[in-house]
């Protein structure tokens, strides 16, 4: 159900791809802390997980790197198996040929496939990360705080990631900025081409339906108002500029639009190009 295949989202001259791990499904009625207060005939919800590769003139970026080896996490997951080198083998990207890698946030499904120091995924790669966000989950207990002094805490001590404390241009067209709420670092990361742009929305959203009910609030949001401020924030950006938005979890699809009609928000799923090996 998840991409059923690779998924291409064109920029002009740059393109953005989901890599797509699997999906899951959670009950609304646990999943979001309110989800009493706003009723729907939505009960259960079809979650994705997914990162994403942008392919520029000048680099090669990953957004995220999955599940990898943290998929044994995340329960009920329906995946494909397939690691993230061997997807992005399909699209013929080579792991030495990404440039950089940037996590929106350090959840175990969006960092997995970091690798080693000693073996990393990447081997050519710079890794971004917030630094707020690796010192709120470092030494904490649970699945989390243990997946970061599994994976993050030896790369961080091997002097092998970059911090980003403020909104910066990592590489041409390519900007990060802070969107704290979910968690205390949690980044956005917008992509801008010459023919459109796509804001990497990392976890401000896992379900459609808080598109039209910005207010529900997962009980994965560590702080809930700040986190529902930032999804307000966004879509208001996005219903203003047509930005496209690539979210790891939002189905059926990984890129969207966000309309404002009469100060309610409703988005519509693009429908993304294919890639050679899905013709």
């Amino acid at each position: 159900m998840c991409d059923a295949a690779l998924a291409r989202l064109p920029l002009g001259d740059r393109t953005v791809e989901s890599l797509c791990d699997g999906h899951f499904e959670r009950e609304r009625r646990t999943f979001f802390r309110n989800a009493e207060d706003h009723p729907s005939e939505v009960t259960t919800l079809q979650l994705a997980v997914r990162a994403f590769l942008v392919r520029a003139p000048a680099y090669t970026a990953l957004i995220d790197s999955g599940l990898g080896t943290q998929a044994h996490r995340l329960a009920a997951l329906d995946g494909s198996g397939e690691t993230l080198p061997e997807r992005l083998r399909q699209l013929g990207v080579a792991s030495t040929d990404v440039d950089l890698v940037v996590y929106t946030h350090l959840h175990f499904d969006h960092f997995g496939s970091i690798g080693t120091p000693e073996q990393p995924t990447f081997p050519l790669a710079e890794h971004y990360m917030s630094r707020r966000e690796f010192v709120h989950w470092r030494g904490r207990p649970g699945p989390h705080g243990e997946a970061v002094a599994e994976l993050v805490d030896p790369f961080v001590e091997a002097g092998a990631v970059r911090f980003v404390d403020e909104t910066v241009e990592l590489r041409e067209g390519l900007i990060v900025s802070i969107a704290d709420g979910h968690t205390p670092g949690h980044l956005t990361v917008r992509c801008t081409g010459s023919s459109g742009s796509c804001v990497f929305i990392g976890d401000l959203l896992h379900h459609p339906t808080q598109i039209t009910t910005p207010e529900l609030s997962p009980n994965a949001d560590e702080d809930p108002e700040l986190a529902e401020s930032r999804r307000w924030e966004h879509l208001s950006l996005l219903a203003s500029t047509g930005w496209a938005a690539a979210s790891p979890h939002l189905m059926p699809g990984p890129y969207w639009t966000v309309q404002n009609r009469h100060d309610r928000f409703t988005a519509t799923s693009l429908v993304p190009q294919r890639g050679p090996e899905q013709r």
